[in-house]
């Protein structure tokens, strides 16, 4: 057998302008063999061994062109395989040995059929081969006729026929009811895999009608069948890891939002007036819980983006409101440093298509680390602007402070590591906040890359691609930070007289029903959504607090049965969930929520959203 029995050809007709330079790109390690890229379909496709064709069919081929790779696609030839790009697969005709994919479809998943395709190839080329000589084969090779009856084994065959198996049934009687199988759908192959002792095999029936045979090809696959069993055991564990993630979420969240709940109803009065002295202290408590959140919610990104498990939800969102929502997150801490902030937005930078709440963190990320670094009395800024040639926008994030070694230029990115020289007296963090920004920015298909070393000051750009972009909606909460509108809380609301929480954590209930008592208003709980439901009906109350993650029910079921009810299709119902990323979100809207917080929330921030939702 020479070298070239092992190469199998890919060849793509694709008339597309650039059609080479992508499917070299595509397909570089997808083949052994040199690919051939041509804008037209030859007469005589070649190649008696067979080979792998990628054929699109979009509005750059012309009509002969179309009708010939239809009909080649449709009855292909024996020895050959196709990959077909087209506007409608699922229209088109099972065929074997053809494959169907729509125009848009991954890059990967063009791979992942043309390394299979490849491999079915090589299979028919060796069982053509073996059949040819199947004596001097190392594999075994069996004969049956039309009857079942054994005509030929060569030896390494005819050492596992008188095999027992499991059921007390021999080799020789299970490869024989597979070959009346495969000679009953004669043209089909059949497959049969048994177990013999260590080793695993897998016989290829294939009936030739020519002669009154069917060939027998077998395979010893044990190392294949351990590997598989390998893969199902990472992807058993990445959804382990997955799912631990879910719920380390939730049970890290749920308690920091009893405490920074806690202390704010301290600070608002809830339970009596504070000296300085206690405030002070209570405001200690508040920032260590709010850094120890950061902390939390960086490290399990970071274990989501490593574990696969992180999923962007890109729409087309508004860049004015996006950076502004992420300034006014840094704007307190400016603030307590005298530090200006600055915002710049460009011509023709105002939309973009990507997913806001991870636009959002990493521009907070980059905002931080500027004023966390920057001294007293300084200024960041953030300009944005956009780059025609790459199709993108430059957000970029500057500073007046003393700017980053270029010794760090090679390790700033990696987790957990700190730029000790920019490191000022009482300055934390976890390493995370540059890395992490930069895993965000490459999930969109962008960067994060500094400009300037050595000082002073430093500048670094986040670069993403604009991307198919179209409306934004007038309100676009995704990108802000509150989903809910931003008026000057009042303390009673004379529409408001009863509210019902659903919650079924004590201390998440204990500080918002206090705040809400101490207030004047009437308030009522339930321990689960099924509760929620029966309450709200018996109660009729004037405004719903939904916790999504609860026991019996949950609660976007209940949102969705108070909806469907008439008597409290109209409720104002504000959900809340400490599993806040943007699939809880959307999913909360759809089902019929009025507004969304995530937890930990402020109450005042609980208070706008009331009052936004009965005025």
């Amino acid at each position: 057998m020479t070298a070239s029995s092992f190469v199998v050809p890919v060849h793509v007709v694709d008339a597309a302008p650039g059609a080479d330079n992508r499917w070299q790109a595509v397909l570089a390690n997808a083949v052994t063999a040199p690919l051939d890229v041509s804008g037209f379909l030859p007469s005589d496709l070649g190649s008696e061994t067979g080979g792998v064709w990628v054929l699109v069919v979009d509005e750059w081929c012309s009509p002969e062109v179309l009708d010939r790779t239809l009909a080649i696609a449709l009855a292909p030839e024996s020895r050959h395989r196709f990959v077909v790009l087209i506007e409608d697969p699922d229209g088109m005709p099972a065929v074997e040995g053809t494959v169907w994919l729509p125009l848009d479809c991954g890059d990967a998943e063009v791979r992942r059929w043309v390394d299979w395709l490849s491999r079915c190839v090589l299979d028919a080329r060796a069982l053509r081969l073996v059949l040819q000589c199947p004596v001097d084969s190392v594999n075994p090779v069996v004969g049956f006729d039309r009857e079942g009856t054994l005509t030929y084994a060569n030896p390494v065959a005819q050492g596992l026929l008188e095999s027992e198996l499991e059921g007390e049934l021999t080799v020789a009687e299970t490869l024989e009811a597979h070959s009346r199988l495969a000679w009953a759908d004669s043209g089909s192959s059949q497959l049969c895999m048994f177990e013999l002792g260590d080793e695993t095999y897998a016989f290829r029936f294939v009936s030739d009608l020519s002669v009154g045979v069917v060939h027998g090809h077998g395979f010893e696959v044990s190392e294949l069948v351990r590997s598989d069993q390998s893969q199902q055991d990472v992807e058993t564990q990445s959804d382990n890891k997955s799912a631990f993630l879910r719920s380390m979420s939730h049970e890290l969240r749920t308690p920091l939002n009893a405490v920074l709940g806690c202390t704010e109803a301290m600070r608002e009065g809830v339970y009596g007036q504070l000296e300085p002295d206690q405030l002070e202290a209570v405001q200690a408590i508040r920032t260590s819980g709010k850094h120890l959140l950061k902390l939390i919610n960086d490290i399990l990104d970071v274990s989501k983006i490593e574990a696969g498990c992180m999923q962007l939800d890109a729409h087309p969102v508004g860049v004015q409101t996006l950076c502004e929502s992420a300034i006014q997150i840094v704007q307190g801490t400016a603030q307590g440093k005298d530090i200006t902030l600055e915002l710049d937005i460009g011509p023709f930078s105002q939309v973009l298509h990507a997913d806001p709440l991870r636009v959002r963190q990493i521009l907070i990320n980059l905002l931080g680390n500027a004023v966390k670094f920057t001294p007293a009395g300084g200024e960041v800024g953030l300009d944005v602007c956009r780059d025609r040639a790459r199709d993108c926008l430059v957000f970029r994030v500057w500073d007046t402070g003393p700017g980053i070694s270029s010794d760090y230029a090679s390790t700033i990115f990696e987790p957990f590591v700190q730029v000790q020289d920019a490191q000022g007296p009482g300055q934390i963090g976890s390493g995370l906040g540059l890395s992490l920004a930069r895993q965000l920015a490459q999930l969109h298909g962008g960067d994060v890359v500094i400009e300037s070393f050595d000082g002073p000051g430093t500048i670094l750009e986040l670069h993403l691609p604009i991307g198919e972009v179209g409306d934004v909606p007038e309100e676009d909460p995704l990108a802000t930070s509150e989903w809910f509108m931003q008026a000057p809380i009042r303390l009673a609301e004379p529409q408001v007289e009863t509210v019902l929480i659903a919650e079924d954590t004590d201390s998440n209930f204990q500080h918002i029903s206090d705040l809400l008592v101490s207030l004047g208003y009437r308030v009522e709980r339930a321990h689960n959504g099924q509760e929620a439901v029966g309450q709200c009906r018996a109660l009729k109350p004037d405004i719903v607090l939904m916790d999504i993650d609860m026991p019996v029910m949950n609660g976007l079921d209940a949102i969705r049965i108070l909806r469907e009810d008439a008597q409290t299709h109209s409720v104002p119902i504000i959900a809340v969930t400490a599993m806040s990323n943007i699939v809880d979100a959307r999913a909360c809207m759809s089902a019929g929520a009025s507004a969304f917080l995530p937890k930990p929330f402020a109450l005042r921030a609980l208070m706008n959203t009331m009052s936004s939702l009965v005025a």
